[in-house]
């Protein structure tokens, strides 16, 4: 079991085998650090499939209502050291656990 939080692809990559593995996240994907928005891009890859956690949906509920002090106080802050491009990027890649096909 590896600790996504701190996302080191070297690592991820010994372990698994992207061609016939898939790598399920349980959730809890961003605010542990710096790499959040590198952790989120996994979600790009067809070996890689997460649930929504508390964290996630701290995130969502911040840009849906505007109010983020929960977010931040839990580790958003990592958000508003992105560039504009990025933190649309990490927008889009959030919305993505709206989608019912991210639930398994």
């Amino acid at each position: 079991m590896v600790n996504i939080s701190y996302y080191n692809p070297a690592y991820i990559n010994s372990l698994f085998f992207p061609e016939i593995d898939l790598l399920i996240s349980v959730g809890d994907n961003i605010d542990r650090g710096p790499e959040s928005l590198d952790v989120l891009r996994l979600l790009n890859q067809p070996w890689f499939t997460s649930v929504k956690g508390n964290h996630e949906a701290m995130a969502l509920e911040a840009f849906e209502t505007g109010d983020g002090n929960m977010w931040l106080a839990s580790g958003g802050d990592w958000f508003f050291d992105l560039n504009d491009s990025e933190q649309q990027e990490a927008i889009d890649l959030l919305l993505k656990f709206h989608s019912p096909s991210t639930y398994y």
